[in-house]
């Protein structure tokens, strides 16, 4: 069965509550944030990037959110499962992989199916 992947959200940023292993399987954000982020249902996941002040990301799939703690599929698109520490950035946000899976209407407005993204696109202005 395909998964559908939740759109993204604006402004659906927090931090971790506490820190977590490279193996952990869920994740908390500070009090009260979770309502910032989708809560994937039954065959749907959404996309989270963890990040720190060092520039290390990772990429992880999120199955399900219950208030401010999520189910988490981990080291996703190419990214390694890492330690994180509390206050260490979570941002719902889309991927390279997101984009990939849109399909896209050319300069001429003739449906061209999908186009690939290597890394964040550069839109033209018109």
């Amino acid at each position: 069965m395909a998964q559908e992947i939740l759109t993204t959200k604006n402004n659906a940023v927090s931090t971790l509550l506490a820190g977590i292993t490279s193996g952990a399987l869920s994740v908390s954000c500070q009090a009260g944030h979770g309502a910032r982020f989708d809560s994937p249902g039954a065959g749907q996941i959404a996309k989270l990037t963890f990040f720190n002040s060092a520039g290390l990301r990772e990429i992880v799939h999120v199955t399900a959110r219950s208030s401010d703690t999520f189910t988490i599929v981990r080291g996703q698109e190419g990214t390694a499962a890492l330690a994180w520490n509390a206050i260490d950035g979570m941002q719902q946000t889309a991927t390279a992989a997101f984009l990939n899976g849109l399909s896209q209407l050319d300069r001429t407005e003739t449906y061209t199916a999908v186009k690939t993204f290597s890394s964040s696109p550069i839109i033209p202005f018109r």
